[in-house]
This record gives C-alpha cells, sequence and structure tokens, in this order.
C-alpha cells in the first residue's frame, strides 16, 4: 500500500523586492499566491529595501543621502505595513538581511564616532520589525537553518551562481540575490545524498534605473515554497511569475 502523509510544516519565500523599485503586481500575484497557500513561516530573503541613496554608485553627497534615506526608509515601511496585514496568519517571519540593507550597516559604521545610538539606527528598529513581528537575520549570521535547509541572502551572481553555491557549501542552500532561477545538484564524495543549490527570482522592477533601458537579463519574477517532511527534508517548487500571472493548484492568481 502506498504511505501518505501529510507535511510538517510549509515556507514561502518572498525574494528581492528592493523597494521602493519594487513591482506592485507582481508583489500582489505573490500575496495573493501566499494568502492561499497559508504556510505557517514566511521568509522575506533580503533586499526588500533599495537603499539607492547609499549606494557607492549614487552621485549624491552624504548630506543629500541622509535626506533621501529617510524617504526611502518611510515608503518600505508603509510597503512593510501593506504586506503585514496580508500576512496576519502567519506564525513565524524571518527577515534576511540583504546586501542592500548592509549598505545601511556600513553607512553607520562609518560614522560611529558622531553618532549616539548605533542599535536605533540599524535596520530592525528603523523597519520596527520586533514589534511586527519579524526576526532579523543578520547577513553575518546566515543562514537561517530550518530542517535540513539552509536560507540566505545569496552569496553569487555569476551565470552559474547555483552550482557555485552547491560545490562551495556542500549544503542544501536557497537563496535570492541574483534575480534569476537556477538549481543544481551535487554530491560530494560516494555515499552522499546529494544536495541542492537553488535560487527564487524577485518581485523587484525587471528594468532597474541602475540597468541600461531594457537591458536582457534572466531576471523572473516569483516566489518559492519549501514543504518539510518530519524528517526535516523536503519538496521545493518555484511559482514563476509572468506576465503578472501564476497557477497554483488548478487555481490561476493575477495581479
Amino acid at each position: 500500500m502506498p504511505r501518505i502523509g501529510t507535511v510538517e510544516d510549509r515556507a514561502c519565500l518572498i525574494p528581492d523586492i528592493h523597494c521602493p523599485e519594487h513591482d506592485e503586481r507582481a508583489l500582489e500575484v505573490a500575496l495573493q499566491l501566499i494568502e492561499y497557500i497559508n504556510p505557517p513561516t514566511v521568509i522575506l530573503m533580503g533586499d526588500f529595501m533599495s537603499v539607492d541613496s547609499l549606494s557607492r554608485f549614487s552621485p549624491a553627497n552624504w548630506k543629500q543621502a541622509d535626506s533621501k534615506l529617510n524617504e526611502e526608509i518611510e515608503m518600505a515601511k508603509t510597503l512593510l505595513s501593506k504586506i503585514d496585514k496580508r500576512l496576519k496568519k502567519v506564525k513565524d517571519k524571518y527577515y534576511l538581511e540583504g546586501n542592500h540593507e548592509d549598505r545601511i550597516t556600513r553607512w553607520v559604521c562609518e560614522r560611529a564616532a558622531r553618532l549616539g545610538n548605533l542599535k536605533a539606527l540599524g535596520v530592525p528598529s528603523l523597519l520596527e520589525l520586533d514589534k511586527r513581528g519579524w526576526r532579523f537575520i543578520p547577513l553575518d549570521e546566515q543562514p537561517l537553518i530550518l530542517g535540513k535547509a539552509n536560507f540566505v541572502h545569496g552569496y553569487y551572481v555569476n551565470q552559474y551562481h547555483a552550482n557555485k553555491t552547491v560545490q562551495e557549501t556542500g549544503r542544501n542552500v536557497f537563496y535570492a540575490h541574483a534575480h534569476d532561477h537556477q538549481v543544481m545538484y551535487a554530491k560530494h564524495m560516494p555515499g552522499d545524498k546529494p544536495h541542492k543549490a537553488a535560487s527564487f527570482g524577485c518581485l523587484c522592477d525587471l528594468n532597474q534605473s541602475y540597468l541600461l533601458k531594457n537591458k536582457p537579463t534572466r531576471w523572473v519574477h516569483g516566489i518559492g515554497l519549501i514543504e518539510f517532511f518530519d524528517s526535516g527534508m523536503f519538496s521545493d517548487y518555484f511559482l514563476p511569475i509572468i506576465n503578472y500571472t501564476c497557477a497554483y493548484n488548478g487555481r490561476v492568481f493575477r495581479g
């Protein structure tokens, strides 16, 4: 007789949003999917904020950057409030720090000598994450480990980043960062079970301001879904959002 059981846990992965350069319609489809799936766990995979004001490529001087940063923080808080309203049933919410949020950390550290309460200037405090029920995972404390899966913002953006990730870590690693969808399996020693690395797209505007206009990319909108077995192993799925439409479990979701 076939053995049929139930999953022990589910986690939805929300990849790079890059507020305020996010795609509202793609995000709407993602939130519809998450509400339908109704997972107990949601992971923001980093780069929720773009923080362009503190980019090393920004032409603005620091005085202009300070003013612009306040605007970016307020926009991010507004968007996060909108997301929180849609995730009321989620039990565990994790916010992975991305390299774009790390711009704030580096900005604070560079000015530490003349700043007072440094903790109040960190991302968790600026976005009021504790009050909202999000657990913040800094870059240097990643991976977040759930079952036998490791979650990070992402290490590489080269052409074959999934292969690079699984070869270097030798672990099951799920991430965003590269804005595309890649999967690679690897076995490192005879008798090993295969490990995998996978990236899960993005929810940002596919024509970011720092790109040449209409520059071809591998980027794709979507979210990730991980279903855990009682052993800690899992099945993972990428739910692509193409033309603001996604089909899942016999239903169609549109933005």
